[in-house]
């Protein structure tokens, strides 16, 4: 009888362990839905310095795209 009542007390005791490791989970799923990713993005492009763009143009969205990269046909 006493290894019975023994064995009875472990399961009790592992079904609690069991039901508190599954609380603990809910409360980490619950966390990681509020987490938030933050990403940056860099140009691979070469920079355009200032000194390309000295000559402004009467056309002022040449300005902006810059001279140097307005191809004459």
């Amino acid at each position: 009888m006493e290894e019975i009542l023994q064995i009875e007390k472990e399961v009790r005791r592992l079904t609690e362990e069991i039901e508190l490791m599954r609380a603990q989970m809910r409360s980490f799923e619950d966390r990681v839905a509020f987490f938030t990713i933050t990403v940056q993005f860099k140009s691979n492009a070469p920079e355009v310095f200032p000194a390309a763009r000295r000559h402004r143009s009467p056309f002022e969205w040449i300005n902006q795209v810059g001279a140097e990269h307005v191809v004459p046909y």
